[in-house]
């Protein structure tokens, strides 16, 4: 069955569907790679991210060429992170949600927001002590959320990402219409 997801980027530019398909992978390796390192726990986040993707995008979230290419690189993308090559993925999928209807957008960078949290928090304390995102994973993360006007209201949320000495304060109802990217 076709997901609402699939069924909007069948009206995009291959490249941008490219973009689109490769979003889970991309970002488990971006956030989960952040420092350098993509362990056992991060692993196991991942992988539950990957069977979420599925069910939540869609199948070509996981099986299209475009994704299949990116699981591929995952390791080459830990090892040698290419900001240029995120800050343009990026860009190029800050641009797609920001065509998506508001729902689907919504939806999406409500997804990505929960797949951040949860590789980012895989193995970042000991024994629940200490900070479970580390400070590289956070940067990551900020930039995504700024990216794609991810609204962030929950208070732990915001703490854990530290937001809220943010300019453009998304907890106090401004939405993803009402910011700018960075």
């Amino acid at each position: 069955m076709t997901t609402r997801f699939e069924q909007f980027a069948d009206g995009l530019s291959e490249r941008e569907r490219e973009t689109l398909f490769a979003t889970v992978p991309v970002l488990i390796a971006w956030i989960g790679g952040a420092d350098g390192v993509f362990d056992a726990a991060e692993l196991d986040a991942a992988i539950d991210e990957l069977i979420a993707g599925s069910t939540v995008l869609g199948d070509r979230f996981r099986h299209s060429m475009a994704a299949e290419e990116a699981f591929a690189r995952i390791p080459e993308m830990v090892r040698a992170p290419d900001k240029l090559e995120f800050h343009g993925h990026l860009m190029r999928l800050r641009d797609i949600v920001r065509e998506m209807p508001e729902d689907l957008a919504g939806e999406f960078r409500a997804f990505v927001l929960h797949l951040g949290l949860h590789i980012a928090r895989a193995s970042g304390s000991f024994l629940g002590l200490g900070d479970p995102i580390n400070e590289d994973e956070r940067l990551v993360l900020t930039r995504i959320v700024h990216a794609l006007d991810i609204p962030v209201r929950d208070p732990r949320v915001r703490a854990a990402l530290r937001l809220d000495g943010d300019d453009d304060d998304r907890g106090d109802g401004g939405g993803p219409e009402e910011t700018l990217a960075r």
